[in-house]
């Protein structure tokens, strides 16, 4: 993974929230939800911008993923959960 495809990859994170927070305040459960993504999306900005972007390659083993691989696997599941109950992602 190269750290353009990382920064990609936390764009498209950041999009989803971005399309969320445009639309009336919610209620219920779904502000519930959108109150968490809201506080993982500043977590995971705060995180990738604390690294050092000569580091997003590091892994702490061979077996595991390296941080910008960790940051595309994210992205993809934002994408990946919504789609499995109809959700069409952005184009």
């Amino acid at each position: 993974m190269t750290h353009t495809s990382s920064l990609l990859a936390m764009g498209l994170v950041l999009g989803v929230t971005t399309i969320q927070a445009a639309e009336p305040a919610p209620g219920g459960m779904r502000a519930l939800f959108l109150g968490q993504l809201a506080d993982m999306e500043k977590k995971m900005t705060s995180l990738a911008a604390a690294m050092p972007a000569e580091k997003y390659s590091w892994r702490p083993a061979s077996a595991f993923r390296s941080f910008d691989e960790d940051y595309v696997h994210m992205a993809g599941a934002n994408f990946m959960f919504p789609s499995m109950s109809g959700v069409k992602p952005p184009a």
